[in-house]
């Protein structure tokens, strides 16, 4: 039992300094603040993740980072270059009594970008395809 729990908590040690170093400080910071951004701030965060071509940026920001394969992650980059996840996001933004927002869609190449409402503020919490 205590080895499990010594390497849970390397592995979130791990996490804590691969975040650091992928994000940047101010986006760390933000980062570590997750549970308490606005919707809009953590969907910046994820499309500037995508902007960059930075995958490990995007997974360290995931509840569930195995959700986003390289083969997802070129999908999503594909629809911010067709359609725009920034342009999607104003014209969908959801109604503030919403605790799940979905970025994209079916009509935007089957990819969803899952954000849940967690502790007061919004957290990203996966990426499926639809089809």
């Amino acid at each position: 039992m205590k080895s499990r729990r010594r390497i849970r908590i390397l592995a979130a040690a791990a996490v804590t300094i691969t975040a650091a170093a992928l994000l940047g400080p101010a986006a760390y910071q933000r980062w570590t603040d997750r549970g308490r951004q606005t919707l809009s701030e953590i969907v910046g965060l994820v499309i500037d993740a995508v902007e960059r071509n930075d995958p490990g940026a995007l997974r360290a920001l995931c509840i569930a980072p195995d959700t986003i394969t390289d083969n997802f992650f070129d999908r999503l980059k594909s629809v911010h270059k067709q359609w725009g996840y920034r342009a999607i996001f104003s014209a969908n933004t959801p109604k503030p009594s919403t605790n799940k927002y979905t970025l994209g869609g079916h009509q935007f190449g089957y990819m969803h970008m899952e954000f849940v409402m967690s502790n007061g503020g919004w957290r990203f919490n996966r990426v499926w395809m639809c089809r």
